[in-house]
């Protein structure tokens, strides 16, 4: 459907649509000195390239998720501490099939740096539907 879709585009003259790719899609809530972030991660067409977020210049989160046929095979979850520069890995989760849809996949999590002991909070849930 979605090449069908770009083919008409490309012969009518308009630009590609974007379509929503279906399932599975993680949503991630994220809170660190009183900074509330909310990301969003597709299926993972190259899980090598999937960009770590800066959270606040203390953490970086990166979430990656392996579908096929809109089924999600595994979730990797990573979290890291911002030191000089030099990311220092504080967790790595893997969460594999069967995932529930629509329900918390983490449940919340609490994670501090080893220096000051900063808080990165987060709690992530999957769906089948891009939010």
């Amino acid at each position: 459907m979605r090449l069908e879709l770009c083919l008409l585009a490309a012969l009518l003259g308009a630009p590609a649509l974007s379509v929503a790719a279906d399932g599975p899609w993680l949503r991630c809530r994220l809170e660190q000195s009183n900074t509330v972030q909310v990301l969003d991660y597709g299926p993972a067409a190259d899980i090598y390239r999937v960009p770590a977020t800066n959270i606040n210049d203390n953490f970086h989160f990166k979430a990656v998720v392996v579908a096929a046929d809109g089924i999600a095979e595994y979730v990797k979850i990573y979290a890291y501490y911002q030191r000089r520069g030099q990311p220092i890995l504080l967790q790595q989760a893997t969460y594999r099939a069967p995932i529930a849809d629509g329900r918390s996949l983490t449940g919340e999590q609490r994670l501090y740096s080893p220096i000051l002991g900063r808080e990165l909070q987060y709690d992530c849930a999957l769906t089948s539907v891009r939010p």
